[in-house]
């Protein structure tokens, strides 16, 4: 089984607050290039293997060499890797460190550094004290070659991809909940105005303005409770559902739960809700005189709340339209993003991960086994063409590390050292690759698999080209990385690394053959059949090669490219339906304010009609209340638009905050569909008889 392994110095789990369940953690004596190989199992692994807690002391298998069981970690510890070659992986078992880290070897590992800052301390001090002990361990253990240490918030880094998109999310279910108390306090506020014989009753038979007050809000407390429990049961499904389709690289997705402690707070806030969506109608019941109740119950169309329930339908206009501008350019930019060149052909490319532990194949022997590999899955039925590399586009992580790369005498050398080292990501390739992936070619050539291995070669992406050669042929150019000479052979056009919707560092192909090898690679197998009947034909001739080495991480590049959209695909769903509540909300309001003007006035409008006004000017009298309030609703809401963008600004791709198009459809759509609630209420006039209506009045 290919698993997730930590390789972890001792004090790991010391500073991040975990003890061991069983057993113990790594001590100094682990450590070292000539120590015992010891692991500590998750309980996930743990429990895999069977929970047997005599399993301390035994050893596991870990490719092909035996571990010895040391701990077992608690079931509430969640590690998740980011790992440089591929997707987050959740870590089920960490080993210890059995090299020395100042070791200059061109194959020695790459390590990440956990460091605890002291209390008070700020991000800028923590970052300069940390580039600092870079400066003092480059001098001291390498000899001056240039290692740098850069700081990184753990929080930060772990929610920097999602954060936009939570803000906006939350954001807009503020807005909404905000809609929603506007609605009820409108509902609440038609039933007291249908209660004003019944209040003006009971305040002259003795009742005060504070009994009248508690029962609406009585009313609305209950109404808010059941709300509240409503969407606690809706919150349970919700968050389930959510975590099924969350993006892997939400901080503890899987961990999210919604228990009793949630509901609590849902129904909690909906009788808050409640509450608060009363006080309006409450204090308007409790503040009015006898007379003005009286008055109010005896006159048709009378009523002192007709301009409270139309302020609430103009906020809830407003708001309505900041959401839906919101989620229409969230969606405007997952359309941005569908449309992005990535720099590569994702269709019909199928990929697998095969490493190399050094315990089964010593250096010289690696080169030849993957060169074995990739002819077995080039025999595979329905494979035409199969190449390989040490990254696949849009798999890599923050943790992606680098390399300082100077070319001297290049045409785009300032002359300054520091500026003309340049961070670029180097990744091994073999033969096939560029072909595979369908990258297009610029300049010269790709590598040739019928190479001598000694000749080194290089391709490099179009980044490159201009930074270093900038109006130059770069064709012929050396690149010295690692010792090694590169000749570059060939310019193509950057494949995203790391994001779907913008470019990266200047990236540097390097074939891999003779002296340059890597441990893990990704063979990537063009082939027109489907994945599902095609991976075990894959596995099968892996086996047939070396049956102790696994086939892992196989899936399509379309997946990967879903998998990088998927944030983005996510955020754009939820937030769309947040504006579609909106939308109806807003119908809702405007359906409701017309419909009870329509009612209370039906002896006014009886009066017109039978005095000769024509239905159709009495229709037109009516929507245009319902224009009236659209309009002012419109013009409240336009400067909110402005300020959600800032807030939404970091979860948009190729579009703008304040667009102006998708600000007019917007208007436009939420005008057409509030009028036309508006219209469909005004059709009440059209259903009243007047002979009749003023026979029974």
């Amino acid at each position: 089984m290919e698993a997730s392994v930590i390789v972890t110095a001792p004090g790991l789990f010391e500073m991040l607050g975990v003890a061991p369940a069983l057993g113990r953690t790594f001590t100094p004596d682990d450590a070292g290039p000539d120590k015992p190989f010891t692991i500590v199992l998750t309980h996930e692994l743990w429990t895999t293997l069977g929970e047997n807690r005599a399993i301390i002391g035994t050893d596991v298998l870990l490719n092909g060499r035996p571990h010895t069981v040391i701990g077992v970690l608690p079931a509430s510890f969640d590690f998740v890797r980011n790992d440089a070659d591929g997707p987050p992986q959740r870590a089920v078992a960490f080993s210890n460190l059995r090299v020395k880290i100042t070791d200059p070897s061109p194959n020695q590992p790459e390590y990440s550094v956990l460091i605890r800052a002291r209390a008070g301390a700020s991000p800028d001090a923590v970052a300069a004290a940390v580039a600092a002990v870079g400066r003092i361990v480059d001098a001291r253990d390498f000899a001056g070659r240039g290692v740098q240490l850069y700081a990184t918030g753990l929080k930060a880094d772990l929610v920097a991809r999602v954060r936009p998109a939570l803000l906006t999310l939350a954001a807009a279910g503020v807005l909404l909940a905000l809609m929603l108390m506007v609605n009820l306090a409108s509902v609440l506020l038609a039933r007291a105005a249908q209660r004003e014989h019944e209040y003006a009753v009971s305040r002259a038979l003795g009742a005060d303005g504070a009994a009248v007050a508690r029962g609406t809000l009585l009313e609305g407390a209950w109404l808010g409770l059941a709300g509240g429990a409503c969407g606690a049961l809706a919150g349970a499904w919700g968050v389930r559902a959510l975590v099924a389709v969350a993006p892997l690289d939400l901080p503890r997705g899987a961990s999210l739960v919604f228990d009793w402690r949630d509901a609590v707070v849902v129904i909690g806030a909906g009788v808050l809700l409640g509450l608060l969506a009363a006080v309006a109608p409450a204090v308007w019941a409790a503040r009015s005189s006898l007379a003005t109740l009286l008055a109010s119950s005896a006159v048709r169309g009378g009523g002192g709340h007709g301009r409270l329930r139309r302020g609430m339908v103009v906020a809830q206009v407003a708001l309505s339209l900041v959401v839906l501008n919101s989620g229409a350019l969230v969606v405007r930019s997952f359309e941005q993003l569908l449309q992005a060149d990535p720099g590569f052909r994702p269709e019909g490319v199928y990929t697998v991960r095969v490493r190399t532990p050094v315990v089964f194949f010593p250096n010289n022997e690696v080169v030849p086994f993957q060169d074995r590999v990739a002819a077995a899955l080039a025999s595979v039925p329905g494979v035409t063409r199969v190449g390989a590399a040490t990254v696949l586009p849009l798999t890599a992580t923050t943790t992606y590390s680098p390399l300082t790369i100077t070319v001297p005498g290049a045409p785009g050398n300032t002359g300054d050292a520091a500026q003309d080292a340049v961070l670029t990501d180097v990744i091994g390739t073999r033969a096939g690759y560029f072909e595979v992936m369908g990258m297009r070619l610029v300049a010269g050539r790709t590598f040739d698999a019928a190479a001598p291995p000694a000749v080194g070669e290089a391709v490099i992406d179009t980044a490159f080209a201009r930074r270093f050669f900038p109006g130059a042929d770069p064709l012929g150019a050396k690149v010295p990385i690692d010792g090694l000479e590169l000749t570059v052979v060939g310019v193509v056009q950057q494949a995203r690394l790391f994001d779907v919707h913008q470019d990266g560092r200047p990236q540097l192909y390097a074939r891999i053959a003779g002296g340059a090898f890597f441990r893990a690679l990704f063979y990537v197998i063009a082939t027109p059949r489907d994945p599902q009947s095609l991976l075990p034909d894959l596995r099968a001739a892996v086996r047939n090669v070396d049956a102790r080495v696994a086939v892992g991480d196989a899936r399509s590049m379309d997946e990967i490219v879903g998998n990088a959209l998927r944030q983005q695909r996510t955020g754009a769903a939820l937030i769309s339906a947040f504006a579609l509540g909106a939308l109806l909300l807003a119908a809702m309001g405007i359906f409701g304010v017309i419909a009870g003007a329509v009612t209370r006035r039906h002896h006014e409008l009886a009066v017109r009609l039978a005095v000769g006004a024509d239905y159709r000017n009495v229709l037109r009298l009516v929507v245009r209340e319902a224009a009236l309030l659209v309009g002012v609703g419109v013009l409240i809401g336009v400067p909110g638009i402005y300020a959600a963008g800032g807030l939404i600004r970091g979860a948009l791709v190729g579009v703008s905050p304040s667009d102006p198009s998708t600000i007019i459809v917007v208007v436009l759509g939420l005008a057409l569909v509030t009028l036309a609630s508006g219209y469909i209420a005004s059709r009440r006039v059209l259903h009243i008889d007047p002979a009749e209506l003023l026979r029974r009045d």
